[in-house]
């Protein structure tokens, strides 16, 4: 039911492909996000340091999935071309090669971390039994993140396949394994002694293990159209190279908004203490749901149009990114027309013992993210038109100029500038997503009109003789 052929892909409806791709990644991205609150739930119930700790180590992991993001978009963008061109062999090989240029990249960042672990956490806080529990989960769970990152590659695969029910699988599978083993881990059952913030870290790695061993078997088994064969295990020096010219940009795009948020974080704090750190957390953390949406159907238009740049289809390529586009900007403005018609409720529902001024602060940032969703979605659903061309580093150029070049700078002139600049910060990003939506959207119309896709195709082509 959820399966989506390459026939489908070619030659079917986009609105019904592109739906029947995103509504398991949509399921997959809630889920993570739910993730996020297992750890914290249970440490809770431990101590206030715990989960200062993993709250304060939470942002620069961000950073060690630098190589995941190389090796996962990367992969699916040339897999998904492979396919669309008839070479699944490649495709195969650049998926097994995907996987080896991620758990390369993220074994090394692992390494750096447990390394220099101690120093890296102390820039972030001086309290010692903070510093202790934060070093601990974080030198445990680097490693976790190598296991991901060969289990995200996977999962980037079967979406560029067609196949987005795996990936919900495997997440399900990661997710049920971290709700048992926390509690476990932590408190201690039976023979096992408590662990505390160590065993919620070895609860997350196991998680993240049991996900990376669940993709594989299902690839080895050759059951889905997406396979591992042994043919396919093999390092390909030149496969590898382009997984990274591609994968670096996006790699780089998201190692760019870690920082924007840091140096959010820093403006929050310093415009308004404590009830602007509720306030910015809760925002942004609001604001990361409602992207959930269009990153799933940006992620599907990625292998849709993948495919059929790969089949020399540019036309219904460029069709399905304006599609993917509309969707996303839908879902957008439904969701903002929610958040502002009932600010209150959403803070109370998400923290209830928020007051004050942290409360009113929360509400004025919800609704004023709420006038930028429509250009959020925009931004991202009209990356996948780039992206699935190759033309990753578009996106990154994009990404640097709506943080760098305007959303840090207009927060930045806001809270050092304004007497009450607190509320800058969210302007700055619906003021920034606004512009650069419109840029980026026209560039890709002139991008496409100018031949971006058929060149993409030209060279998918060139690549799969390359190969024979």
């Amino acid at each position: 039911m959820l399966d989506v052929s390459k026939e489908d892909i070619l030659e079917g409806s986009i609105p019904k492909v592109l739906v029947t791709l995103t509504l398991p990644m949509i399921a997959t991205q809630l889920i993570l996000i739910v993730q996020q609150f297992v750890d914290i739930f249970w440490l809770g119930r431990l101590d206030e340091a715990a989960v200062a700790a993993v709250g304060l180590v939470t942002p620069l992991m961000g950073f060690l999935f630098f190589g995941t993001s190389i090796g996962a978009i990367g992969g699916q963008i040339v897999v998904s071309q492979r396919i669309g061109g008839g070479d699944e062999v490649g495709a195969r090989r650049t998926a097994f090669n995907a996987v080896l240029v991620s758990a390369a990249i993220t074994l090394v960042f692992a390494v750096v971390v447990n390394v220099f672990a101690t120093s890296i956490v102390g820039l972030f806080t001086a309290d010692p039994t903070v510093h202790t529990d934060a070093v601990t989960y974080i030198t445990v769970v680097a490693f976790g993140i190598v296991l991901a990152s060969v289990s995200d590659t996977l999962e980037g695969a079967f979406v560029a396949w067609g196949d987005s029910r795996m990936p919900l699988l495997a997440t399900v599978l990661a997710i049920a394994t971290n709700v048992v083993l926390d509690p476990i881990f932590i408190f201690g059952w039976g023979p096992i002694r408590p662990m505390g913030v160590r065993g919620a870290a070895l609860a997350t790695l196991l998680g993240m293990g049991i996900a990376a061993v669940f993709n594989f078997g299902v690839a080895a088994s050759g059951r889905r159209a997406f396979s591992l064969t042994w043919n396919s295990l093999r390092f390909n020096p030149e496969m590898s190279r382009e997984i990274v010219t591609i994968g670096v940009p996006r790699g780089s795009q998201q190692l760019v908004r870690h920082v924007t948020q840091l140096l959010l974080v820093v403006m929050a704090s310093i415009s308004a203490g404590p009830a602007g750190l509720a306030a910015y957390m809760i925002g942004f953390r609001v604001l990361g749901l409602t992207k959930a949406v269009s990153y799933s159907i940006s992620n599907a238009a990625t292998s849709v149009i993948g495919q059929n740049v790969g089949a020399d289809s540019s036309d219904r390529a460029n069709r399905t990114t304006w599609v993917a586009v509309g969707m996303a900007v839908a879902a957008g403005l439904l969701l903002a027309v929610i958040q502002v018609a009932a600010p209150g409720a959403i803070v109370h529902f998400l923290s209830p013992k928020l007051h004050g001024r942290a409360y009113r602060l929360t509400v004025d940032a919800l609704v004023v993210l709420a006038f930028g969703y429509w250009a959020s979605a925009a931004i991202i659903a009209v990356e996948a038109g780039f992206n699935g061309a190759g033309q990753t580093r578009i996106t990154m150029l994009s990404s640097i100029a709506q943080n760098w070049g305007l959303l840090v700078p207009m927060a930045a002139l806001g809270v050092f500038g304004l007497e009450n600049g607190f509320e800058s910060i969210f302007w700055a990003t619906t003021l920034s997503s606004g512009l650069v939506a419109i840029g980026l959207c026209a560039y890709y119309y002139y991008s496409a009109s100018g031949g971006m896709l058929q060149r993409a195709s030209a060279h998918a082509a060139q690549r799969a003789e390359a190969t024979d």
